[in-house]
């Protein structure tokens, strides 16, 4: 498998700041603002686990405290 198809059988949820606010990204479309950098990932959990392609696995990634994303959590 190639990993151009690797990565289109994941759903991304990619937690990131801006305005001074948290949103979570996914695929393009955008949630949020919130409060936290914590809000925003409680919040990608269970967007990810409500609402992610039941095709496809999920992943959530937060930037750590250097801002490099991390996995955060992955879902089948």
């Amino acid at each position: 498998m190639w990993a151009t198809e690797a990565a289109m059988q994941t759903n991304w949820f990619i937690i990131f700041e801006a305005r001074g606010a948290w949103y979570i990204d996914n695929e393009g479309t955008e949630f949020g603002p919130f409060p936290s950098k914590r809000q925003a990932g409680t919040e990608a959990l269970t967007i990810a686990r409500t609402f992610g392609d039941k095709g496809r696995r999920s992943r959530v990634y937060m930037p750590d405290d250097h801002g490099k994303h991390q996995m955060i959590w992955e879902g089948a």
